[in-house]
């Protein structure tokens, strides 16, 4: 398994043999990752919203006119899940059908403005720009999980692969896959890219 990260030079990473700068590690050193954190270890962060906000960077969009959308294909199940959360979140959705589609709708510009600063968008949301917001990165891990929840409802895939069951995410954004391997890895979920 490999993951990158960035860090300065100065920055220590525990290996079998106790901290070492970065500037010291060899392509030989192992290096200990934390698996499974402490469920108080974070930031508190509301677990619906972190759902929410996984199925949004997954399947969702901001336009300038502060219309914010998500797209439940047409399953009726999971428009009524997010339509519940959406209206506990931000007081009022239209549920909208749009050929084969079903599309939640908010246009609400309080709530454009919310899931802009979350997801430090400046106007409109652009796919290969997404990543995971940095409040979900520093939330408690049971919100991390509800986002992972909503990520993998929007983008999510489980198929064969050679009689084996495979869970895969799919997005145009390398730095959200990344980040999710990372969450997931937090939650003691190897994966690969």
């Amino acid at each position: 398994m490999c993951i990158r990260d960035r860090v300065t030079k100065d920055h220590k990473f525990l290996t079998p043999n106790g901290w070492k700068c970065v500037a010291e590690l060899t392509p030989k050193d192992k290096v200990k990752i934390v698996y499974n954190m402490p469920e108080n270890y974070g930031i508190c962060f509301d677990e619906d919203r972190a759902e929410w906000l996984g199925y949004w960077v997954g399947d969702g969009s901001i336009s300038i006119s502060n219309h914010v959308n998500l797209f439940v294909g047409s399953d009726d199940i999971l428009a009524n899940h997010f339509l519940s959360l959406t209206q506990q979140i931000a007081g009022r959705c239209s549920l909208i059908k749009r050929e084969n589609q079903l599309v939640l709708d908010v246009h609400k510009k309080e709530f454009a403005e919310w899931v802009r600063n979350v997801n430090e968008i400046k106007i409109a949301s652009k796919s290969e720009e997404k990543k995971v917001p940095s409040l979900i990165l520093r939330a408690y891990p049971k919100a991390q999980r509800r986002f992972l929840r909503g990520i993998f409802s929007a983008d999510g895939s489980v198929y064969d692969a050679n009689g084996t069951p495979t869970i895969s995410l799919s997005s145009c954004s390398k730095k959200l896959l990344q980040e999710i391997q990372l969450m997931l890895l937090s939650q003691g979920i190897p994966s690969t890219l």
